[in-house]
């Protein structure tokens, strides 16, 4: 078996680097539980604060302002209403059905320990992200006129958490909602149109029962909107019951609740993570005019209720179209919304999603041999949502970014039919500046590990799937691993070199390498390690290497031993704080680096954000908690903590024995907050090195040697 690293010296011959390791770096599942993980949508910081029918935990609620913008330009009460009168018929109103399965985001918030709050306290608790939203339902109905309340007919169908009064499933409208809050506490009234305390609301027959009714409602109503509410995971369903395990709403059972409910639809919402994909888009098509969901993960916050149910009853004539706007604004730019992160959301014009569809056996063409490497790049370098830590992989790609990259690195390709087509569909889209790749939609991300997850059951879209098919057929026939080797290129003009591929590339010293594979580079990254005794070689960082001009030519600087260090209060020393794993994202649309790290807060499995500025400092930090979803599989939740005063952290690292070749998980000594966190970026005290790695498609993979650290001035 190959050795990981090998040391050289200018000494030795210069060998290409070289590996036929196929490890893939299978890792016992300590502290993980899976290799695979999914991914659930986090809540907003400020859930636990805010009155019952104030502001709320997410403060207030400011409508939209122009695409790219981030300035509020109006506030609740500037809403415009055009009604000077009650309805003349049911035609002028607006039925707006919200499906709120609780679970998780209702009933365990603090600590998020997967036993629900109300079992760990013996008492009831009002706080929840459905209750919030609820509140912030009843905020906008409070602030009505009589004659506004009459253009809007809204219907909750709320439970699947373990809280009292949450267990089944309960419909209430406006004034039943308003009665049951009198006491702060939602699910203990006796208003309810109907109650199922027996129901599962990730059961396809439970969503269809609230579909029946919903239609029944709203029949002669002139708009009709339905809104599902939860965690979402893209092709691989939604929501969970946590009455009932890991159980979700598939996308088969989806659309087998609404073919049965027959109700169709102006406008369906997702407020849930990654449901803004090919996959849900063509499940809706048959049943939605318009649709409205986030390819990328959505903060517990959600939508901006508030300002949405005043928008619709005051403004009764506007169109479909114009309230997927403001659905979109208002999410975006509520200063209640900018603690959080990767927020997208996007309209849909399911009219034109076949053309779409019927579009993309143009790209499954190009599936060749000879045309892999640079189709390669284009999944590669497209913007990735739903991405995980610890399996460095995404659920999703961005579709309208994977066919501009397919157009760049192959001349020769033809996608302006699907640009053209995606521009029809997506009417709509915005991101908050943290993905600045996103166009509005997403789809399956290729991902060799998510591949046993997209069946046929997910795979709703044929040409993409076969697509897929063909992509893994002609990936998996590369059984060689990438070379690398000391380019000449760029070689410094010294007498003696400390290694051969040792150059200056404008004006900054490192090494210089060609990089190539018979099929195509999946990745090439620059790792930084640890070096402990007995060597063991644990990972604390990366970077990503790009290619030069050329195509084939990468550069790595020289690294001086300088890492991100987390102190309890400030840095007093270099011994101080603790080293996280932190390994390349992306950059944001300010040019901003964010990085991920896998680490325990509390005890608990996390993924650890870091957005970084070009001085390396962290500008913003939060963590997503990461529990126990489908099947066992550990899957992050819509909640984004803030590290604060009372935490403990424990950093978790890819660590690799080069004696005995075994790869595992471990831990850093767990950080004890007594004083608020304090950041910094400083030369850390250990036996540091830095290595090259290049990977392909198949998970064939070289390594240059471990390089030395330059000292620091």
């Amino acid at each position: 078996m190959t050795i990981r690293h090998y040391h050289w010296t200018s000494s030795m011959p210069f060998p290409p680097f070289t590996s036929t390791d196929k490890r893939l770096h299978k890792m016992p599942k300590k502290p993980f539980k899976s290799v695979f993980s999914l991914i659930y949508r986090p809540l907003c910081t400020g859930l636990l604060s805010g009155s019952l029918l104030g502001l709320g935990a997410c403060g207030p609620n400011i409508p939209g302002t122009p695409s790219g913008s981030t300035t509020p330009r109006a506030s609740l009460s500037s809403v415009p209403s055009q009604v000077t009168a009650p309805p003349q018929s049911a035609a002028e109103k607006t039925s707006f059905a919200l499906y709120m399965i609780g679970g998780d985001l209702e009933d365990d918030l603090a600590p998020r320990n997967g036993i629900a709050d109300e079992k760990e306290t013996g008492k009831a608790s009002p706080l929840g992200a459905g209750s919030e939203d609820l509140k912030e339902i009843l905020q906008a109905y409070q602030s009505l006129s009589e004659n506004e309340k009459q253009y809007i007919d809204l219907w909750v169908g709320f439970g699947g958490a373990r809280k009292q009064g949450w267990k089944g499933i309960k419909y209430a409208d406006l004034p039943c909602l308003a009665q049951d809050a009198k006491d702060g506490y939602f699910g203990n009234d006796s208003c309810y149109a109907e109650s199922h305390p027996s129901a599962n609301l990730a059961a396809p027959e439970t969503l269809e029962a609230f579909l029946k009714f919903v239609k029944t409602k709203s029949e002669g109503q002139g708009r009709k909107i339905v809104e599902l509410w939860d965690h979402g995971l893209a092709y691989l369903g939604m929501g969970n019951d946590t009455h009932f395990g890991e159980d979700l709403i598939s996308l088969d059972e989806m659309k087998q609740a609404f073919q049965a409910a027959e109700l169709q639809v102006d406008l369906l919402g997702f407020d849930a993570c990654l449901m803004g994909s090919l996959e849900v888009a063509a499940v809706a098509q048959p049943h939605a005019k318009y649709m409205v969901a986030s390819e990328e993960l959505e903060p517990g916050h959600g939508w901006n209720y508030t300002y949405l149910v005043q928008y619709l009853a005051r403004q009764p004539k506007a169109s479909t179209l114009d309230i997927g706007k403001q659905m979109v604004n208002s999410f975006i730019d509520s200063p209640a919304h900018k603690k959080t992160a990767n927020k997208t959301l996007s309209v849909l014009d399911l009219s034109q999603l076949s053309p779409v569809i019927n579009s993309l056996p143009d790209i499954a063409q190009l599936v060749t041999p000879q045309n892999f490497a640079p189709l390669l790049q284009a999944v590669e370098g497209s913007s990735r949502v739903g991405v995980q830590a610890k399996d460095k992989l995404a659920i999703g790609i961005d579709l309208g970014d994977f066919a501009k990259k397919v157009k760049q690195y192959n001349a020769q390709a033809s996608t302006q039919n699907l640009q053209t087509q995606l521009q029809k569909l997506v009417v709509y889209s915005r991101h908050d500046g943290s993905k600045p790749g996103t166009q509005g939609l997403a789809v399956y991300s290729l991902a060799k590990k998510l591949k046993p997850a997209y069946n046929t059951n997910v795979a709703t879209v044929k040409p993409w799937a076969d697509f897929a098919d063909q992509f893994f057929k002609v990936g998996s026939q590369d059984s060689k691993a990438p070379v690398i080797q000391a380019s000449q290129a760029f070689q410094t003009q010294q007498a003696k070199q400390k290694y051969e591929d040792s150059c200056t590339l404008r004006g900054e010293e490192g090494h210089c390498y060609t990089i190539a594979d018979n099929l195509g580079l999946a990745s090439v990254q620059q790792i930084f390690s640890l070096v402990q005794k007995e060597g063991l070689v644990v990972d604390i960082g990366s970077d990503r290497l790009d290619p030069e001009k050329d195509g084939k030519t990468y550069f790595a600087p020289n690294w001086n031993g300088e890492w991100f260090r987390l102190c309890n209060g400030p840095c007093q020393n270099k011994s101080d704080g603790v080293t996280p794993s932190a390994f390349y994202e992306g950059e944001t649309e300010e040019g901003k680096r964010l990085y991920i790290s896998p680490a325990l807060l509390n005890g608990q499995d996390i993924d650890l954000y870091l957005e970084i500025d070009k001085n390396h400092q962290i500008v913003s930090q939060w963590a997503v908690p990461l529990i126990k979803g489908p099947n066992g599989d550990l899957v992050p939740t819509r909640l984004q903590l803030e590290i604060k005063k009372g935490d403990t952290l424990t950093f978790l690292y890819s660590a690799y024995n080069e004696k005995t070749e075994a790869e595992f998980w471990q831990e850093s000594e767990p950080l004890q907050l007594s004083q608020e966190p304090v950041w910094d970026y400083t030369e850390i005290p250990e036996t540091l090195r830095y290595f090259v790695e290049a990977k392909d498609y198949q998970g064939n993979f070289t390594e240059t040697p471990l390089y030395e650290v330059d000292a620091l001035n």
